[in-house]
């Protein structure tokens, strides 16, 4: 049987506040998706394996081979020889971030598991005096600069770092070590390898175009208090609410109807038909 956390994750708080309507489709009444909707998990896929790997040597990549990577894919549905060797590469470029950073991963996949809140810490790495950081993993298509602006408002750093104490007590290290968080982001190629390419060749090119990137945010830079006040008010509005099990105490946010570009997947429910079925509107112009 599986078990049932109380506490609203990161992804269940980022859903619920993005539209409450769609967090009362997906997690309360938990209704079908629509027919036509868009469910492409590769980008996922491959961001899991990318992980997996880290987890597996605690992101100590010197002389982690090829093979072991591929290895890694196939328990996750990564198939593709193209996206294995980008993940490869990708491997790589990060290891030369983590490397400079002096850091090392005391622990990984670190569970956070209160009444109230549910989250799992990427990864927790330590300084050699001792002190540490929270870290977060993220793989992405690209990374805009004017997102590196907002990092010390991340709402699932800041509940991360709300929680630094249950962290430390149960990794048994210094409270008073806690220096805030890292947020690292490496990103993906769209290079095609060429018929007259070898692997390594590919790997390389390849690997000139991606950044792995370790944003430091210091603790004093955030304000975990103020996301975990409001964190735990939408705990309170689905706990309360939830049981009768009416759409109407989640009002709709029709501004993310198509988010990451996306049609949410249960358009037909606010709209009366699939979002493909949608009436389609005359265009003036070049179309």
């Amino acid at each position: 049987m599986d078990r049932v956390f109380n506490g609203l994750s990161p992804s269940s708080f980022s859903l619920f506040q993005g539209c409450q309507r769609k967090y009362f489709y997906k997690k309360v009444a938990k209704l079908p998706v629509d027919s036509d909707a868009v469910e492409d998990y590769s980008a996922f896929q491959i961001g899991k394996a990318f992980h997996q790997c880290l987890e597996d040597v605690k992101h100590e990549l010197k002389d982690y081979p090829l093979a072991e990577v591929a290895k890694v894919c196939e328990n996750y549905g990564v198939t593709e020889a193209d996206s294995i060797l980008m993940i490869f590469a990708m491997l790589g470029e990060y290891r030369k971030t983590h490397e400079k950073s002096g850091l090392r991963a005391i622990a990984c996949e670190q569970v956070i598991d209160t009444p109230a809140f549910y989250g799992i810490v990427d990864v927790v790495l330590e300084e050699k005096d001792g002190s540490w950081w929270i870290g977060d993993m993220k793989t992405a298509a690209t990374f805009y600069g004017l997102q590196e602006k907002t990092l010390q408002n991340h709402p699932q750093l800041n509940l991360y770092a709300r929680h630094y104490a249950d962290i430390a007590a149960k990794l048994k290290i210094d409270p008073d070590g806690y220096r805030g968080c890292r947020y690292r982001v490496t990103t993906k190629s769209k290079l095609i390898q060429k018929k007259t390419e070898g692997a390594k060749e590919y790997i390389d090119r390849m690997a000139a175009g991606i950044k792995s990137l370790d944003f430091i945010i210091p603790k004093d830079f955030m304000r975990p208090e103020e996301f975990f006040k409001s964190h735990q008010a939408a705990l309170r509005h689905i706990e309360e609410n939830s049981i009768k099990l009416d759409p109407e105490k989640f009002p709709q946010n029709f501004g993310n109807c198509t988010a990451y570009f996306r049609p949410c997947e249960y358009s037909s429910r606010c709209y009366g038909c699939n979002f493909t079925e949608g009436p389609k509107l005359e265009v003036v112009g070049n179309t």
